[in-house]
């Protein structure tokens, strides 16, 4: 069971290598933002996926980290 059938949520589950890879570069200075590969990024979209998402992670012992743009 993959983490996109564990959780229905309203926001976007990215599970692909390549995709997450793009995510990991400060796009002005191109510097690695994080040390080691995600299994996922997840853009939340309510309190809802948020509760869903932390849930999940705490079941199944998964690390947590926090990204945000403006």
């Amino acid at each position: 069971m993959s983490l996109t059938e564990l959780i229905d949520l309203d926001g976007e589950v990215i599970i692909d290598s390549s995709e997450i890879e793009k995510y990991r570069k400060n796009p002005y200075t191109q510097e690695t933002t994080a040390i080691g590969l995600p299994i996922a990024l997840i853009f939340a979209e309510s309190v809802a996926d948020v509760q869903k998402i932390l849930k999940f992670a705490n079941e199944h012992k998964v690390p947590v980290g926090r990204w945000y743009s403006t």
